[in-house]
């Protein structure tokens, strides 16, 4: 049986990862971070058309998704400052190898497998840099209905196993029991 996939940018890796996205290309590192600050779908993120964007209201009005339903979704200024500093040729944020089509996958994960591999993090798939974001939203107790929003998730099911992720409880019940078990010395 195969297991799902859980792996998510430590801390560490992406102090790592960041100086290293610097010396890329503008459109790569751009789209790197895109990916890690709003949390899209690959193909989402790829086929994303300024028709569809509000930078000054910062809002991404998604009209197809996995789901097949639409979305809007709120975008952070961050976002915003990111998507205005590439250059507007064609209706796509990134644009393939003429401005009238979308970046590629292939394309993508060919970029994406260099700077892994720069970073020493050849285990972390570009589909992983979403679960990166829900993670750590989750990790810093940001609401999971919240994240379920962002995500464009049906059920807050799904969205549940991100929490997981969130160790806090679990380490701050295992101290309280080593206190018992150990007590400090007076």
């Amino acid at each position: 049986r195969a297991h799902a996939r859980e792996r998510f940018l430590l801390p560490q890796e992406w102090a790592r990862l960041r100086p290293i996205l610097a010396r890329h290309p503008h459109k790569i590192a751009a789209f790197v971070s895109f990916l890690l600050l709003e949390g899209p779908r690959l193909s989402e993120a790829r086929k994303m058309q300024r028709a569809q964007v509000d930078l000054i209201q910062g809002f991404w009005h998604k009209t197809v998704t996995k789901n097949g339903r639409r979305q809007l979704l709120a975008l952070s200024s961050r976002s915003c400052e990111l998507l205005a500093s590439l250059p507007n040729h064609g209706p796509y944020f990134f644009p393939g190898e003429t401005p009238d089509v979308p970046w590629s996958r292939t394309a993508v994960r060919y970029h994406w497998k260099k700077i892994r591999r720069e970073a020493g993090i050849a285990d972390v798939q570009i589909r992983d840099l979403r679960r990166t974001t829900a993670t750590w939203l989750s990790m810093n107790q940001e609401n999971l209905v919240t994240i379920k929003d962002i995500l464009h998730h049906s059920s807050l099911s799904t969205t549940q196993i991100y929490a997981r992720a969130d160790q806090t409880a679990t380490r701050a019940a295992l101290t309280r029991h080593a206190d018992r078990m150990f007590p400090p010395s007076p």
